[in-house]
């Protein structure tokens, strides 16, 4: 056991050492010499334990928000943080709205960034991750764009959404309007005291993050609603542009 921590501590410092290029599985195996088998039993904990996550389908390994929790700084994802934050507070200066950058992992809803444009409105952002995927915009379009045994697993361990979510009470319902959300590539919801929306941002042909607004239903009426709207779609597209 003590040999395993050893090695897992060691994979946990080399990924770490490599931000800017996420290394392989081979390459983890290569450093901590061993078995590629048996490297892939330890990184496959560690991602299930949130301490490592894979960039992209058949890409590298990077830290996972556990990782950088243990820090006193939590800087999980900062490399996409500090990429869209200018254009995130650009936003909410522009709609004088709130604004947030979130990802998902492990079915929880981590928020990377927020500004908030209104000073009238009242959002608390005070824990590094929040589980509440269905009762959120920027938490049902990251699920909807999750893959299918993403979906799944969240479903086997959170249950359906029921009254987080029109009453949805079937897995078909979830899965059709899951598919709705990735056809018009937006969620709007303004059936809660505050109307609230969110775009997917892509990275080459991967979601990798949601950008959000919470608007004041009063606020969000008519032409204003539409100049909303087109303003966060296109800061959404702006950040994905610069992330090619």
């Amino acid at each position: 056991m003590i040999k395993v921590l050893k090695k897992a501590f060691m994979i946990l410092e080399y990924v770490g050492d490599n931000r800017k290029s996420p290394p392989f599985l081979g390459d983890i195996a290569k450093k901590a010499a061993l078995p590629q088998p048996t490297c892939s039993r330890i990184v496959k904990d560690l991602v299930e334990l949130e301490y490592l996550e894979q960039s992209a389908p058949k890409k590298g390994f990077r830290l996972g928000p556990k990782a950088y929790m243990l820090g006193a700084d939590f800087g999980y994802r900062n490399d996409l943080k500090e990429l869209a934050n200018p254009l995130v507070k650009k936003c909410s200066e522009k709609i004088q709205e709130s604004v947030l950058l979130a990802v998902i992992n492990s079915g929880k809803r981590y928020i990377l960034c927020h500004h908030n444009g209104n000073p009238e409105l009242q959002i608390v952002i005070d824990k590094p991750y929040y589980e509440d995927i269905y009762a959120t915009a920027t938490g049902r379009l990251l699920l909807a764009y999750s893959g299918e045994k993403a979906i799944a697993k969240y479903v086997k361990e959170y249950g359906l959404p029921g009254e987080k979510w029109e009453n949805i009470n079937s897995e078909s319902t979830l899965l059709a309007r899951l598919k709705d959300i990735r056809d018009k590539g937006v969620e709007v919801d303004t059936t809660q005291q505050l109307a609230i929306m969110a775009f997917p941002i892509f990275q080459k042909k991967n979601m990798i993050a949601a950008l959000g607004s919470s608007v004041p239903k009063m606020n969000f009426i008519g032409e204003k609603a539409e100049k909303i709207l087109a303003s966060v779609g296109k800061s959404a597209e702006a950040i994905s542009l610069i992330l090619k």
